[in-house]
């Protein structure tokens, strides 16, 4: 373990690097999670039959809460509607998440963006679908633990791709593969009338039936893409003689799925790619029915608060996530978005009940050890709310010793505006 000049740990391996503000246990979690995706990864392209071009270490940066994370999203110009698990990060040349080894959904998130990067040990000239498709591909599998996952249908993409084949209004494979990494960025925008997602499930449905489907051609084809795509670069060409015959394949095979989940664990990823792409309600009555089957489903309680709370349901979500603390009590998720609500900050025009915000601000602050700085902020903010303005002082000290380094200057007029509350 070394210590990076922003205050960051660094952990290396052969394989990756990770940069990281959570503790030497979560950090180190994510490392064996890691090697365990890159052997998947490695008998995947060896059945391919696919040799390296390049061996690059996978990079990744870690924050200990997803609130560090989210607001090191939102600074970077994050352009999606809601903040994702993980993502990728052009100038950083590195995955970006944070840390939470109990979240299922979060882990395969990042079994998604480790493809990315895996992939470009392979070719760096994937087009836009078959790069998403392939890591939707790996997403949908039920990862267990570090030594175990199970190759499943992407449920919540299957779902959306074929409710767009019953309505007649969907994404051909054509269409999919002809698009330029623009359009597919801006998809959402220029088809406002269709499911702003649809191209990622799209780009997983292509790709599931390519290595899924029991038609040599198409899955020939595929395989060819791959070896063309290693040995041609940019000149390698997805054949299809004739695209109105493929795509009838393509909608019979999709069409003949089952989207049905069969555990908890699969309504609350379903439940995870509703709250991903805003669908809050939707994501409440999946996290309900993953609890419903496993009331210990890790997670699915806090998310149920956290949906309610977006859908203004202050009531339903004070309810939720005081069962988090009964059920769940080392999650400080629950005890800081009961502080926020308390406190007024994510219940604006309510009474403020500062006294009750700053129990649970300092509960959820403990509960990292003291070590976050926005969870330290929200305690000095109770503090300044009930007059406290001393103690204030004090912990404001201790939020700008937490802050990582190169995180300072994005803090200057947060911390000046309170520190003017306390005189």
């Amino acid at each position: 373990m070394l210590f990076a000049p922003d205050g960051m740990k660094i952990y290396k391996s052969k394989d990756f690097t990770i940069r990281s503000n959570a503790s030497t246990r979560e950090s180190k979690a994510l490392g064996k999670r890691i090697t365990f995706y890159l052997s998947i990864f490695e008998d995947f392209y060896k059945d391919l039959g696919l040799k390296k071009k390049s061996d690059n270490r996978l990079k990744l940066r870690l924050f200990a809460t997803h609130e560090e994370f989210e607001a090191f999203y939102k600074r970077g110009g994050g352009s999606l509607g809601s903040t994702p698990l993980a993502y990728w990060s052009p100038s950083l040349n590195s995955i970006v998440m944070y840390s939470d080894e109990r979240d299922v959904a979060l882990k395969a998130v990042v079994f998604h963006e480790t493809s990315h990067q895996f992939l470009s040990h392979y070719t760096s000239d994937a087009p836009k679908w078959l790069n998403e498709g392939l890591s939707e591909y790996f997403e949908g599998w039920k990862i267990e633990d570090a030594k175990s996952a199970r190759e499943s249908l992407h449920l919540y993409d299957l779902a959306m791709v074929q409710g767009a084949l019953k309505a007649g209004h969907f994404l051909t494979p054509q269409k999919l593969i002809s698009m330029s990494r623009s359009d597919f960025n801006n998809f959402a925008k220029q088809n406002p009338k269709l499911p702003g997602y649809l191209h990622y499930a799209t780009s997983w449905s292509l790709v599931y039936y390519g290595i899924k489907t029991r038609d040599e051609r198409d899955h020939e084809r595929l395989l060819q893409y791959f070896h063309d795509l290693r040995d041609l670069g940019p000149n390698a060409k997805f054949d299809v003689p004739d695209w109105p015959a493929f795509t009838e394949r393509w909608k019979a095979f999709i069409l003949d799925l089952d989207p049905s989940p069969s555990d908890a664990l699969d309504h609350f990823l379903i439940g995870s790619g509703h709250r991903r792409n805003g669908k809050y309600s939707k994501a409440v009555k999946s996290f309900e029915s993953a609890l419903a089957l496993d009331p210990k489903m890790p997670g699915a309680r806090y998310w149920v608060g956290y949906c309610q709370k977006r859908l203004g349901r202050y009531d339903l979500a004070y309810k939720a996530l005081e069962q988090v603390l009964v059920d769940d009590p080392e999650d400080a998720r629950a005890p800081y978005y009961l502080a926020r609500m308390h406190l007024g900050i994510d219940r604006r025009g309510a009474k403020s009940e500062a006294e009750k915000a700053l129990t649970y601000a300092e509960l959820a602050s403990d509960l990292l050890d003291g070590k976050s700085p926005y969870y330290l902020e929200l305690i000095a903010q109770c503090q300044i709310e009930l007059g406290e303005f001393k103690q204030a002082k004090r912990t404001l000290r201790k939020v700008r010793k937490a802050i990582a380094e190169d995180d300072l200057p994005n803090w200057k007029k947060r911390l000046e505006k309170l520190e003017q509350s306390t005189r």
